[in-house]
C-alpha cells in the first residue's frame, strides 16, 4: 500500500512540475536564459574550470545583448516610420471629412 501511495505521489509530483515547466519562459534556440547563464557559471567554477571560459561565456552573453538591440532599434525605426505614415493618413482623412461637413451645413 506504501509503494502505491509513493507512486501515486510520484506522479502528481512530475504532473505538477511538467505544468510549471510550461509556464515557465523558454529561450529562442541560441539565446540564454538568466538562470542557465547562472548555472553554467556555477559548473565551471565547481570543476575548477579556467576562469577565461567563464570570460567566454560573460562575452559571448554581451554579444547576444548587443545583437538584440540593434534588432530591436531596426525594428523601432520601421515602426517609426510606419506610424508616421498612418497618422498623416489620418490626419489627412480627418481633415477631408471636417471639410465636407462644412460643405454640408
Amino acid at each position: 500500500m506504501r509503494t502505491v501511495a509513493v507512486i501515486l505521489a510520484v506522479l502528481i509530483a512530475t504532473g505538477f512540475a511538467a505544468k510549471f515547466q510550461s509556464a515557465l519562459p523558454t529561450a529562442a534556440p541560441g539565446k540564454m536564459l538568466p538562470m542557465n547563464i547562472l548555472s553554467e557559471i556555477a559548473s565551471r567554477i565547481a570543476a575548477d574550470g579556467p576562469l577565461d571560459d567563464i570570460f567566454d561565456l560573460f562575452n559571448s552573453l554581451e554579444s547576444q545583448i548587443r545583437n538584440e538591440q540593434v534588432q530591436h532599434d531596426e525594428l523601432y525605426a520601421k515602426q517609426q516610420v510606419e506610424c508616421s505614415g498612418e497618422r498623416s493618413f489620418r490626419e489627412k482623412e480627418i481633415a477631408d471629412a471636417t471639410n465636407a461637413i462644412n460643405l454640408a451645413t
